[in-house]
C-alpha cells in the first residue's frame, strides 16, 4: 500500500492491510510512506509509529488488540515500512524505473499495489489532463511495476478510465464534480512491465 493521508485514513487503510494478511490474501505487505510530507497530513514513518502506539494505549480494548497485532506484524517482518524520497521528488511515476530502479524493482515484487489518495493518483497519471474516458492503462503510460489498484477522491482536474459519457454526465448535473471531493474512483490495472 502506497499511503496518502495519516490520521483516520491511515487506520483504516491498516484495517484493509489487517484483513488482506488475516484472510491469507498475502503473507507480507510492504507499506509505503513518504520521508517528508507533500501535504501537512501525509502519511511519514513516524505517523505509522504514532498510529500504532495511540492504539495500544487506548481505553478501548479492541482497538489495543488491533494495535498490539500491527505492532507484532511490524516486529514479525509481516509487514515492512518502506520510506522513500521519490514519493516528494518533482516526477511523476513514469520515471521511477529510470530515477528510483529499486522502489520500482520493490514494487514489482508484489502481487498488486494498492496507490491511494489524489496526489498519488496525479502523479500516477502524470499530472496530464486527459479525456475522463482514456483507459487506465493508457493513462498510467510506461508505469506498470505490477498490478495495480488506485483509490481516490477526486479533488483535481485529472481523471482517466471514465466509461464514456459519464463524466459528461455528471458534469450537467454538478459542474464541481472534479474538486469538490463528492466523486471517487477505484481503478484497477493488471498490466506489468519489469526493468529490462
Amino acid at each position: 500500500i502506497v499511503f496518502d493521508n495519516s490520521g483516520y485514513e491511515v487506520f483504516t487503510d491498516l484495517c484493509v492491510a489487517d484483513y488482506i494478511i488475516t484472510k491469507g490474501l498475502a503473507k507480507s505487505m510492504r507499506l509505503y510512506v513518504k520521508t517528508i510530507p507533500w501535504f501537512i497530513s501525509d502519511v511519514m514513518e513516524q505517523d505509522f509509529h504514532w498510529t500504532l502506539k495511540q492504539l495500544k494505549s487506548s481505553e478501548n480494548v479492541n482497538l489495543q488488540v488491533l494495535g498490539q497485532r500491527w505492532s507484532k506484524y511490524v516486529e514479525d517482518g509481516i509487514w515492512t515500512i518502506v520510506a522513500s524520497n521519490f514519493w516528494t521528488l518533482p516526477y511523476d511515476y513514469t520515471y521511477m524505473a529510470d530515477v528510483d530502479p529499486q522502489l520500482y524493482k520493490k514494487l514489482g515484487e508484489a502481487k498488486a499495489v494498492f496507490f491511494k489518495g489524489d496526489l498519488n493518483y496525479r502523479k500516477l497519471f502524470g499530472e496530464k489532463n486527459w479525456d475522463p474516458a482514456t483507459p487506465v492503462d493508457i493513462g498510467l503510460q510506461s508505469f506498470h511495476p505490477s498490478k495495480l489498484c488506485i483509490i481516490r477522491t477526486i479533488k483535481a482536474d485529472i481523471v482517466a478510465g471514465i466509461p464514456d459519457g459519464v463524466a459528461e454526465e455528471i458534469e450537467e448535473k454538478d459542474p464541481k464534480w472534479m474538486h469538490n471531493g463528492e466523486y471517487g474512483v477505484i481503478q484497477f490495472s493488471k498490466n506489468k512491465v519489469a526493468i529490462q
